[in-house]
């Protein structure tokens, strides 16, 4: 029998690694003693690293430090100190003053704390599956023309609207959400209906109008409008950004690709309930158990966007066939999941090696790649926006994250980095979060795609950046001042009484 199966499973795995590894070192006779040196570091990384692509992160915002570690904190990062021999005392981490490890310390301090009780917050619903039959029953009898569910959520008297949004969406780097939900009763079905209107989507691809408006609707009916972030307002500022990316960028994206692009912003973030990913685990929550803690909020929201899609109702997709219904999970799921900032730092080391290759087809920028990348600009998108537009979005993210604090101080557990509102400094924060998170994507992003108008893009950043230092400037001046004033003012006391 061994015989018989050896010689139908005669198989041999081929290892690319080991072609690589064989590579080098045949480069590497015909080397100098230095150059030869250079190989071997490379060749020990490659033996060693399990991961590649994992991030060191060395300090170089050194009066930013206790902002820096609260971010890695609420991005949930793990670092990974780059080695130097085999002592573990010879690891040198960012921070010597010891303020990374108390930041990465509070997440046992509350999962100690929480571990044999409940939270008195009450539980969301969104933990517990897909919407009600009354729900479904009422999407149902949606509209089924997409022009007449388009017109119904703009409100009356605000038929220039309509025209505004695909105005901004077709031609403008910049939509203002914020305007639009003033205006609107449905803000993220009005902008994803546009987009799919805008590039003619129906048509090119024979989609069900009806099943796409009640698609629309299932998805904005799913967020949670009590979150000051993460709601159908963000929802729709991102499916308006990703659209803006996807028209723009100098590679070939078809119209199925575009659609998938749109369905995965639209969902990106649907059922969020407020908090991090590191307080659910912390706490042992639900979604945290039923996830293994991997990316728990965004596996939670491929899980909600297949719920509805498994309605036939709803099945936006229903008109391809079953080779592309595959490959557009595949894509959408590698998208929600490449949003989860634990692994934000790891993708863009993955996206930087890709201005290394001498030519676009050692680049080999796969579509899964694209799409992942612009969906990371998009949902951080606000941050490249006007000022007074980017500022809106930062107090909100703040709002949000001071709830989450209140819910720990109210469960008496140790406040999360950035979460105390009591020690909020939005300026620094904001400083922080542009430099370290959000400006190396973008300018990672930009050298690896050709995007029209990401000049306006960068500029905007950079824009903010310098309009958060100016505010963190500016209220240094006045304290500095007010310690004058109130220096002068005890002297002149002093001498007086004298």
């Amino acid at each position: 029998m061994k015989e018989e199966l050896s010689g139908k499973l005669n198989y041999e795995l081929h290892y690319e690694m080991g072609d690589i590894l064989r590579i080098l070192c045949q480069i590497k006779v015909k080397m100098s003693a230095a150059e030869k040196l250079d190989i071997d570091k490379i060749i020990t990384a490659l033996v060693r690293n399990h991961d590649l692509f994992e991030v060191t992160l060395s300090s170089a915002m050194p009066e930013f430090e206790e902002e820096v570690q609260g971010w890695l904190h609420m991005m949930d990062f793990k670092d990974h100190p780059a080695q130097s021999g085999d002592d573990p005392g010879s690891q040198t981490k960012p921070g010597s003053d010891g303020r990374r490890s108390r930041h990465y310390s509070l997440s046992n301090d509350i999962l100690r704390v929480s571990t044999s009780r409940r939270l008195s917050t009450k539980k969301s619903s969104n933990e517990n599956g897909p919407a009600s039959d009354d729900g479904l029953n009422r999407l149902l009898r949606s509209y089924s023309n997409l022009d007449d569910a388009f017109d119904a959520v703009i409100r009356p008297r605000e038929g220039d609207l309509s025209s505004w949004l695909m105005d901004r969406l077709q031609n403008h780097f910049f939509v203002d959400i914020f305007y639009l939900e003033q205006h609107c009763l449905a803000p993220l079905q009005a902008v994803f209906l546009a987009c799919v209107k805008t590039n003619g989507l129906i048509e090119r691809l024979d989609l069900d109008e009806k099943k796409l408006v009640c698609f629309a609707a299932a998805v904005e009916e799913r967020y949670q409008n009590r979150n000051p972030y993460h709601n159908r307002v963000h929802a729709a500022a991102v499916v308006a950004d990703i659209n803006f990316y996807l028209r723009r960028v100098h590679l070939s994206v078809d119209d199925s690709t575009l659609l998938f692009g749109l369905v995965a912003a639209a969902a990106h973030d649907i059922s969020h309930p407020g908090v991090s990913n590191g307080f659910l685990i912390a706490t042992k929550s639900n979604l945290a158990i039923t996830y293994s803690d991997d990316s728990v909020l965004e596996r939670m929201h491929i899980a909600e966007l297949y719920r509805i899609l498994s309605h036939d109702a709803f099945d936006v997709f229903s008109t391809m066939g079953a080779a592309e219904r595959a490959e557009c999970r595949k894509i959408i799921i590698g998208m929600i999941l490449a949003t989860d900032l634990a692994r934000h730092f790891q993708r863009i080391s993955v996206l930087k090696t890709k201005t290394f290759a001498m030519s676009e087809q050692a680049q080999g920028l796969e579509l899964s790649l694209l799409m992942e990348t612009m969906l990371m600009l998009a949902d951080l998108g606000h941050t490249a926006k006007p000022f007074a537009y980017h500022e809106t979005w930062a107090e909100r993210i703040s709002e949000e994250f001071f709830r989450q604090g209140e819910t720990e101080e109210c469960n008496n557990l140790p406040i999360s980095p950035l979460c105390d509102r009591k020690q909020a400094n939005l300026p620094r924060s904001q400083v922080t979060f542009l430099t370290l998170v959000a400006t190396p994507l973008f300018e990672t992003a930009g050298q690896v795609f050709s995007i029209d108008e990401y000049d306006t893009v960068i500029s905007e950043l950079r824009n903010n950046i310098a309009m958060w230092k100016g505010r963190i400037e500016h209220a240094e001046g006045t304290v500095l001042e007010t310690l004058s004033a109130d220096s002068h003012k005890s002297k002149t006391l002093k001498e007086n009484a004298s």
